[in-house]
């Protein structure tokens, strides 16, 4: 957020630092991304997982890596427009050869369902323990 500090380019990729680093986001051309093969838009979708990881890994046991390790959990799961969502349209679209109205939306609500119910059961969990 906040004014560029810095960027540079790098095999078509511009990289940048802005002068608050507190989020990161990737903005690529959809269809540039859809001629690479299937492993490369998988772990460019992932990056940002990857980056939550490492950098949750890095701050262990700061309130800054917990911050990491949530959104890396909440990113990987298939929640419309997520990164695992993201990766899911990816990997079904490739299996397919074509996209599937039908199969995206079915997987879109049914990932989502499942999430909620994965966060609720987690919450019931916490809250009942206590």
């Amino acid at each position: 957020m906040g004014r560029q500090l810095f960027a540079f380019r790098w095999r078509e990729i511009d990289f940048g630092v802005r002068l608050l680093p507190i989020g990161a986001y990737v903005r690529f051309d959809l269809n540039g991304l859809q001629r690479r093969p299937l492993t490369q838009q998988i772990l460019i979708l992932l990056a940002g997982i990857i980056a939550n990881l490492v950098a949750a890994a890095a701050t262990s046991g700061t309130r800054f890596s917990l911050m990491n390790f949530l959104l890396a959990a909440t990113n990987i799961l298939p929640l419309y427009q997520q990164d695992g969502w993201k990766c899911g349209m990816v990997m079904l679209r490739s299996a397919l050869g074509r996209k599937s109205p039908l199969v995206e939306w079915t997987f879109t609500i049914a990932g989502s369902v499942l999430s909620i119910a994965l966060f609720s059961a987690l919450f019931v969990r916490l809250f009942h323990s206590r």
